[in-house]
C-alpha cells in the first residue's frame, strides 16, 4: 500500500517511467569511491571508465562536439535518449581524450563556429577513435519533471541550495558529486562528477 505522502512523487515519476527492463540504478543512486576520485553512476565509474564503457550502456547513436576555450580543449558526447533505471532522458558526457587524439580531431573538424568564450566544432570521429577517452562528467536531463519535494525525497537533504540563473536553484551534494538544478521555467538538469572534482560545479556558482 502506498503511503499518502509518497503519492505525489509516484505520480510525477510514473508519467515518464520506461516500461522496458533495465537493471541500472535510478538516476538518484550514486556510489562515490572511497578516495573521492571516482563515483559510480549510470553503470560506469566516472574518472576511470572510458567512452567505450559509456557507449555500451546506451541504445542510441551519439553526437560529438569539440570545444576550445582559454581553459583548453574538450570533447562532449550527446545521447538524445537513454534509459536510466526505468526512466528516460537526455545524457551528455564530458570526455578527456589524449592530446594526440584532440589534435587529430581538431585538424579534421573543419571551420567550426564561435560560442561564448570559445569555439565549437561538430565531430565525426572514426570508429573507435574515442573509445579510450576517459569519462569525467555526466549530465542527465530527465523527461520527468522534478520539484523541491521530489529532489529531497530521492536525493536526500542537500548540503547547500544556491541560486542560479533566473529562478533556477542548485541542490548541491558534494559528498556524492551531484548538482541538481531545479528550473521552474525549463527542464531539470542533474550533473555528476567525482566528489574530488566538485569544485568544477561549485566554482561557476560563486562567480
Amino acid at each position: 500500500m502506498l503511503f499518502p505522502r509518497l503519492l505525489p512523487l509516484v505520480l510525477a515519476l510514473s508519467l515518464t517511467a520506461c516500461g522496458g527492463p533495465d537493471d541500472r540504478d535510478p538516476f538518484w543512486e550514486v556510489e562515490p569511491g572511497p578516495d573521492g576520485e571516482t563515483s559510480r553512476v549510470f553503470g560506469i565509474t566516472l574518472g576511470e571508465a572510458d567512452y567505450a564503457e559509456l557507449a555500451a550502456q546506451t541504445r542510441t547513436r551519439p553526437r560529438f562536439a569539440l570545444f576550445e576555450d582559454e581553459a583548453g580543449r574538450s570533447v562532449e558526447v550527446f545521447f538524445k535518449e537513454v534509459y536510466f533505471g526505468r526512466f528516460t532522458g537526455r545524457l551528455y558526457g564530458h570526455l578527456e581524450p589524449s592530446e594526440e587524439t584532440l589534435t587529430t580531431l581538431r585538424e579534421s573538424a573543419g571551420e567550426g563556429s564561435d560560442i561564448d568564450g570559445g569555439r565549437r566544432w561538430d565531430l565525426e570521429p572514426r570508429d573507435g577513435e574515442l573509445d579510450d577517452a576517459t569519462v569525467t562528467v555526466l549530465t542527465f536531463i530527465p523527461h520527468a519533471d522534478l520539484d523541491d519535494r521530489i529532489i529531497r525525497d530521492r536525493f536526500g537533504e542537500p548540503a547547500e541550495v544556491r541560486p542560479g540563473s533566473g529562478r533556477q536553484r542548485h541542490y548541491l551534494y558534494p559528498d556524492r558529486g551531484i548538482d541538481v538544478t531545479l528550473d521552474p521555467d525549463g527542464k531539470e538538469v542533474i550533473q555528476y562528477v567525482p566528489p574530488a572534482e566538485f569544485h568544477r560545479i561549485r566554482q561557476p556558482l560563486e562567480q
